[in-house]
């Protein structure tokens, strides 16, 4: 075995969750832009989600996961088209722990068993 080593600085590890991360940088982004876009729709440029926006929405999924006691170690399958609302229910699984497993809506259900 070749053990190689990189000709780069190492990269510093996180000393914080991701969600709790991704959420603080969406709070200073909608503070300071409350009307900034962090999302745009490629298929409808008049669908669009504020930094602000997703900040709540990302909340709102935490704290409904969190009333069903989902949390560290579980994992939510999202079976949704390629749509902004991945977002928020991603990081709102991540602020409560648990992981995101992402399916295809034309998988059928056998296929979703498989997962």
């Amino acid at each position: 075995m070749v053990i190689f080593k990189s000709p780069f600085k190492p990269v510093q590890i996180a000393n914080e969750p991701f969600g709790d991360f991704i959420l603080a940088n969406l709070w200073k982004h909608a503070v300071e832009n409350p009307e900034k876009k962090a999302i745009i729709s490629a298929e409808d440029e008049s669908i669009s989600v504020t930094y602000s926006d997703l900040y709540v929405q990302s909340l709102s999924v935490a704290s409904f996961l969190h009333q069903r006691h989902f949390g560290h170690g579980d994992i939510a399958c999202l079976v949704l088209p390629n749509c902004y609302q991945w977002v928020p229910i991603f990081l709102g699984c991540s602020l409560q722990g648990g992981a995101v497993s992402g399916a295809s809506v034309v998988f059928t259900d056998c296929k979703l068993l498989c997962f």
